[in-house]
């Protein structure tokens, strides 16, 4: 992933237009590559770290797909708190990056939820898509599956395998407004990567600085 999606991506998170500017630093807390393709790994290396961004490299093509979620991972229930991008559960009043809310209504943070996809990478915000979370189904955003995959909607739209030497995911779009993929089914992949979301501008009097 190069600068320029990131900054593509940042922007997404915050529902804004394309504007140019990463207004995030995006910190990478996982790489399967090195750290080894296993449930139990991902969750000691991800949960608890707030919002992430997880990117999947898909085997021989240049395009890349992945999902944010608003919310921390874990093993075995989502904790109802959230690193705060730049706002409360009340979604007004301006907070910091390293604080943490404890009363987030999760069912709101899920509507923040969206999947993406790049097809190249150079000039990415020419093929990007991005497709959030159909509303009545926010509460099945981030779901779970009996064998510790990580699973998105209730197709699932994007399911990731983490327990086998076969490095696969599917996609099966339904709860999501947009297919990121040209086609339904099982796909392989290279790589996954994993970027805590960290704010690194300050917001003042509507203006990002």
């Amino acid at each position: 992933m190069t600068g320029r999606h990131a900054t593509i991506i940042s922007n997404w998170t915050l529902r804004e237009t394309f504007c140019g500017k990463c207004l995030f630093n995006f910190n990478l807390i996982y790489r399967a590559s090195t750290d080894g393709l296993s449930s139990k790994i991902f969750h000691e290396k991800c949960d608890d770290k707030g919002p992430t961004i997880l990117v999947i490299k898909l085997s021989n093509s240049k395009e890349i797909i992945g999902v944010y979620n608003p919310l921390p991972y874990q093993k075995s229930k989502i904790t109802l708190k959230r690193r705060s991008l730049m706002y409360n559960n009340n979604n007004q009043s301006k907070r910091k990056s390293n604080s943490y809310d404890p009363y987030i209504n999760v069912k709101e943070a899920k509507k923040d939820t969206f999947l993406f996809s790049f097809q190249t990478r150079y000039y990415p915000e020419e093929s990007a898509i991005i497709s959030r979370i159909i509303p009545s189904y926010s509460s099945e955003a981030i779901t779970k599956n009996s064998n510790n995959n990580l699973c998105f909607g209730l197709g699932p739209d994007l399911r990731i395998n983490l327990d086998n030497d076969e490095k696969f995911g599917e996609v099966l779009p339904y709860s999501f407004q947009n297919p990121i993929l040209n086609f339904d089914g099982r796909f392989e992949f290279e790589e996954i990567e994993v970027f805590q979301v960290l704010r690194k501008v300050e917001y003042r009097e509507g203006r990002y600085y």
